[in-house]
C-alpha cells in the first residue's frame, strides 16, 4: 500500500496534468485570440481607407467650410504668426512692376500727358511769335510815320488756355 506521501506526490501529477493541458489550450486560444484581432485590425484599416476618404468628402460637401472656419478659427492669431518678410523675398518685384506698368499703358500715359503740354508750349510760343510781329509792325509803322493802321490782336482762338 502506498504511503501518504506517495499518495500525495500522486495526487499533485494528477491534479498537475489537467492545469498543464488547461495552460497549453489557454495559450493556444489567446495566441490564435492575438491573430484574429490583429487580422481584424488590419481588415479595419483597409476598409477605413476605403471609406473615410468618402465620408469625409460628402461631410465637406455639405458644409460650410468658410463659416466653420469664420466662426471657430481665430484667423488674426493665424495670420500674427505669418512671417511677411519672407513672403517678400519670395516675390519677383519686378516682375510684378512690369505686370501694373502693362496694365496701365504707362508709354500712352506718358505721350498724352508730354503731348498735351508739348502742344501748350508750341500755342504759346506762336502766340509770342504773333506778338512780336506785332510790336515790330507797329514800330516799323511809327518809324515810317504810318497812321491809320490798326494794330491787330492775337485771335482768341490762340490764346493759351488756362488750366
Amino acid at each position: 500500500m502506498p504511503t501518504r506521501a506517495q499518495a500525495a506526490r500522486a495526487a499533485l501529477v494528477v491534479a498537475a496534468v489537467p492545469a498543464f493541458v488547461a495552460g497549453e489550450v489557454l495559450a493556444a486560444t489567446i495566441g490564435k485570440a492575438r491573430d484574429e484581432l490583429a487580422a481584424g485590425g488590419r481588415r479595419v484599416d483597409a476598409m477605413t481607407r476605403r471609406v473615410l476618404p468618402a465620408v469625409v468628402g460628402a461631410v465637406v460637401e455639405r458644409v460650410d467650410l468658410t463659416d466653420v472656419v469664420a466662426q471657430h478659427v481665430d484667423l488674426n492669431r493665424i495670420v500674427a504668426t505669418v512671417d511677411l518678410d519672407a513672403i517678400l523675398a519670395r516675390v519677383d518685384l519686378v516682375g510684378l512692376a512690369e505686370h501694373v506698368v502693362q496694365g496701365i499703358d504707362l508709354p500712352e500715359m506718358i505721350r498724352e500727358s508730354t503731348g498735351s503740354m508739348g502742344s501748350e508750349a508750341v500755342r504759346g510760343v506762336r502766340i509770342q511769335g504773333i506778338e512780336a510781329d506785332q510790336a515790330v509792325n507797329r514800330l516799323v509803322d511809327r518809324l515810317m510815320l504810318r497812321k491809320g493802321r490798326s494794330s491787330s490782336t492775337v485771335d482768341a482762338d490762340l490764346q493759351p488756355t488756362t488750366g
